[in-house]
């Protein structure tokens, strides 16, 4: 257990000025002309990303994802928390890469994702699914999202609910 800490430890310090400084903008704070852009958000294969700007909105979706969850849950109490802590969270960063894959044809890995994220967090959602940004799942045990699943911003499910 103790090697385990002080390897997450260690990786938390080289990413912890990256994270922070992520978690602290708002959303809208990107780099130079790509803030107007407001691209479909339910498709992100709609225009062609370059590599700064899909590093962006990934961080901009786990901002949203994180502001989320301290809106509407009393018990968080830190970003930090939430980021660690929070499977609802780790499931829409496992889904948001898994439908980028899923899209872009690569069915295969794209379901073992969302499999192996069905494992750690408990939260099933087909790499189909269409989600929104700010989606949380609060005591996300039993959730199920199929494949012709679409939710929209700022959506709330709670444990056991199956759609699709």
């Amino acid at each position: 257990m103790q090697v385990f800490l002080r390897r997450l430890c260690e990786s938390m310090r080289s990413s912890k000025g990256l994270l922070m400084r992520v978690m602290s903008k708002k959303p809208a704070d990107v780099i130079g002309g790509t803030a107007g852009v407001k691209p479909d958000e339910h498709c992100p294969q709609s225009r062609k990303l370059d590599s700064a700007e899909r590093k962006l909105r990934m961080f901009d979706n786990l901002r949203a994802d994180i502001a989320s969850v301290m809106e509407r849950d009393p018990a968080a109490k830190s970003k930090w928390e939430v980021l660690l802590c929070y499977p609802s969270v780790k499931a829409m960063a496992y889904h948001r890469m898994a439908h980028r894959l899923y899209q872009a044809g690569h069915t295969t890995l794209a379901r073992w994702i969302s499999q192996h994220s069905r494992h750690v967090t408990g939260i099933e959602i087909h790499p189909g699914a269409s989600i929104g940004k700010g989606f949380f799942i609060d005591h996300g045990d039993g959730v199920v999202i199929g494949e012709t699943t679409i939710i929209g911003d700022n959506v709330t499910l709670y444990q056991g609910v199956t759609l699709g």
